[in-house]
């Protein structure tokens, strides 16, 4: 069986087989490990309530702009809204201009091809 290949592909056979045992045994090593530590591979931190806490004992300063800041995002947010609106509103109008100029076009095209039969 050995005698039909050569040693190039002998040696290649050798190295994956290498290689694949090596990666065989580093998974297994990882995955029983992580039975024990039963630990996720990423840890996220969550938001305690201590993150809301911080901000109740700051200068009423910081609390003016923080609620400017909220209200300026709210208003930013509701323009945004409105020209989304009126971009909707065009692009309709525009689709139904495009039908309406590619219906006319048919129309012209069909009653030149209709003149052009008729006169030849």
């Amino acid at each position: 069986m050995f005698a039909q290949f050569d040693i190039f592909n002998v040696l290649t056979i050798a190295a994956l087989s290498l290689i694949i045992a090596m990666l065989l045994l580093r998974s297994y090593r990882y995955f029983s490990r992580r039975k024990v530590d039963n630990a996720p591979i990423v840890r996220t931190t969550r938001p305690t309530n201590d993150d809301k806490r911080r901000y109740l004992d700051s200068p009423d300063e910081v609390a003016r702009w923080q609620v400017a800041m909220h209200e300026t995002a709210r208003e930013l947010s509701a323009e945004l809204d409105s020209k989304m609106v009126a971009l909707q509103v065009l692009i309709t109008e525009a689709d139904r201009a495009a039908a309406r100029l590619e219906a006319a076009m048919a129309a012209h095209h069909g009653a030149t091809e209709g003149r052009g039969k008729g006169e030849g």
